[in-house]
């Protein structure tokens, strides 16, 4: 009896554990990743969800149109400088005109100006395109003019020193009377108001006339050019004279090629 009870229990243990091993085999199917895991196989990863494409950049505005400055204007420009000076047009003549950055648009003018007792005394000076003054230099009448800021011309302006406010480049010409007439590049930086001078070099110069009238001597000659990023003014010059006869000139005059650039708020030879 012992032993008939003991084989009947043996076949409930053996039915028993097999049905709970047949339902224990799809949960393990169920948990995926564990069957992959075991046989060493990894599972594929699943698909990644899509990107969607960046939008393209948007197109960059076109260039607004270039538009003409004061200077672009030669015939208006008296009338111009006129209302922004408090003078008559006709007591105005310019010289020269350049559109430049100061910071914001403007210009740079040399003139002759009228004065009331029927001379005329040069100006240098910067506007805004609205005729607001930014800075300006008055030399005396033209009576006293050799000890002014003499005749400017060909006026440029470029950022020498990269802070976004123009620098302004001329040629200078000191003519008066019976006395040589010289050449010089001069260099002026905005300043409180003013055109302050970074720089005067002679390159030209003319002995002056003898007292019968006869023209003197050219004993040098030269040209200026700025160019290059920053910016770097040159100045290619030429003796016209053996150096011997030259003698206290040779100051104002430049042999050969001679290069400036900015350096420490100051125009410095390379």
């Amino acid at each position: 009896m012992k032993v008939t009870t003991g084989l009947m229990m043996a076949a409930l243990c053996a039915a028993a554990c097999s049905k709970k091993g047949s339902d224990s085999a799809p949960a393990a199917g169920a948990a995926g990743a564990a069957p992959a895991a075991a046989t060493g196989t990894p599972a594929p990863a699943p698909a990644a969800a899509p990107v969607p494409a960046a939008p393209a950049p948007a197109a960059a505005p076109a260039a607004a149109p270039g538009h003409a400055s004061p200077c672009d204007k030669p015939d208006a420009l008296p009338a111009f400088l006129a209302t922004a000076w408090s003078v008559a047009p006709d007591a105005i003549t310019v010289d020269g005109c350049v559109a430049g950055r100061f910071p914001g648009a403007g210009i740079a003018v040399s003139a002759s100006v009228g004065t009331a007792d029927g001379e005329s005394a040069p100006r240098f000076a910067v506007l805004g395109e609205d005729g607001a003054a930014i800075a300006r230099n008055d030399g005396g009448a033209d009576k006293a003019r050799f000890d002014s800021i003499g005749a400017l011309s060909g006026l440029q302006a470029a950022d020498l020193d990269g802070d976004g406010t123009d620098e302004l480049i001329a040629t200078e010409t000191t003519e008066y009377k019976l006395s040589p007439t010289t050449e010089a590049v001069v260099v002026y930086a905005i300043k409180a108001g003013k055109l302050a001078p970074l720089l005067r070099r002679g390159y030209g110069y003319v002995t002056a006339e003898d007292s019968e009238g006869n023209e003197g001597t050219a004993l040098c000659d030269g040209a200026v050019a700025v160019a290059g990023t920053p910016p770097v003014l040159t100045i290619t010059g030429k003796l016209a004279a053996p150096a011997a006869e030259i003698k206290k000139a040779k100051a104002a005059c430049v042999d050969g090629v001679e290069a400036y650039a900015m350096k420490g708020g100051a125009l410095v030879k390379r």
